[in-house]
């Protein structure tokens, strides 16, 4: 029996509904057991996305999950991203220089889109600028010298983007995880390869997970290797926030009435791998196992959302798992 997990994301301001997002994700192909030329890790898998317009025909919801204690109200937050090429250019030079990077970089701009790279023997830093979304990225094949050494530790990764991250007292990074599997992907060139750990961190915005453009919750991660070596990290630049006016959260009995009665939408649907990539979800029962109260983009604003997780029933009978 193929399952498969559901989760929605429901954004609402008082009693109207703004959107619904259903992620999907099948879970990674196991690698096989020939072992690769050269050892690579993958820190983070780029999704594969897929648009679709409308919920299953006659998918019906459930929330089966814990009660939950819901605040009535929260406040919105105004946020600026108006960082200009010459900041992200200063950005690029201070961080890389942190890293351990010398030499001049390369920048390319185009439209609103812009690139910073510095390359090393061994050793590459970029900062790039997509739709508003800025992203940090260094990565270390071979270590030569004792550059961004820190013990292995979720305490000591977290420290570690403290100042580069630049939070206000309202936003606060928290662990998302650690995870040891290898993947194909980012090359590291001992032999043999190190052991590694790699950390995933989100930020919360007044005890909330904000969650990304891209409505995942993480925003930095780093491949921390067995001798403390940081070999890998990316992190996204959070966005300026002003706090902006309250506003009244409906209960969770009537956000589930609100799916049913589709007065929400579907924003995308994304997959990572499996067979199935590509097909549209044919559940007609919906379970919802569990919700919790995020930050969402919404326009020019950061606004509360219901985040639900849990699974559907297709017509065959079969249990379909969403993620």
């Amino acid at each position: 029996m193929t399952r498969k997990r559901i989760i929605i994301l429901l954004v609402m301001c008082s009693i109207i509904i703004i959107g619904v997002v259903v992620v999907l994700q099948d879970q990674q192909k196991k690698l096989t057991t020939q072992a690769p030329v050269v050892p690579k890790i993958l820190v983070d898998p780029p999704p594969r996305m897929i648009d679709v317009p409308e919920m299953p025909v006659g998918a019906q919801f459930a929330y089966t999950g814990q009660p939950k204690t819901i605040p009535t109200s929260f406040p919105t937050y105004i946020f600026t991203e108006s960082i200009t090429t010459t900041d992200l250019y200063s950005l690029g030079n201070t961080v890389s220089s942190q890293f351990g990077l010398t030499g001049s970089p390369s920048a390319f701009v185009q439209d609103n889109n812009f690139t910073y790279t510095k390359n090393n023997t061994n050793r590459t830093f970029s900062v790039s600028k997509t739709k508003n979304v800025v992203s940090v990225s260094y990565e270390r094949q071979l270590v030569e010298d004792t550059t961004l050494k820190i013990q292995d530790s979720v305490q000591s990764v977290s420290s570690l983007f403290s100042p580069f991250l630049s939070l206000p007292e309202n936003e606060a990074l928290y662990p998302l995880g650690t995870d040891k599997t290898v993947y194909d992907g980012v090359v590291l060139l001992e032999v043999p390869t190190p052991r590694v750990n790699n950390y995933a961190f989100g930020i919360t915005l007044d005890s909330l997970p904000l969650l990304t453009r891209e409505n995942t919750k993480r925003w930095a991660s780093a491949l921390v290797d067995e001798n403390g070596f940081v070999r890998v990290l990316n992190y996204l630049v959070p966005p300026s926030v002003e706090m902006g006016t309250a506003v009244s959260v409906i209960s969770l009995g009537e956000a589930v009435a609100n799916i049913n009665a589709r007065r929400a939408d579907i924003l995308w649907i994304t997959q990572t791998s499996g067979e199935e990539y590509g097909v549209v979800p044919s559940f007609v029962q919906g379970d919802l196992t569990d919700a919790s109260l995020v930050y969402v983009y919404k326009g020019s604003a950061l606004v509360p959302a219901y985040l639900f997780e849990g699974s559907g029933k297709a017509t065959t009978g079969e249990e379909q798992i969403f993620e």
